[in-house]
């Protein structure tokens, strides 16, 4: 099988998963949603109108 005809079963499939699964497993956020995770954070972390972070890590080689 030819490298474009995988790339292309690769990406159609990948797609397809993506349709399928993104309603169940990443929600669009309600505004009640994003003010209980802000004002959870604020109360928390003191971090004022934060909805989301990334964890970071510092590895020194």
């Amino acid at each position: 099988m030819g490298r474009s005809t995988v790339s292309t079963i690769v990406f159609e499939t990948a797609e397809i998963i993506w349709e399928e699964l993104v309603h169940d497993f990443m929600p669009v956020p309600t505004e009640e949603h994003l003010q209980k995770v802000i004002s959870d954070y604020y109360h928390r972390w003191k971090f004022p109108n934060c909805f989301e972070a990334i964890d970071g890590l510092n590895i020194v080689k």
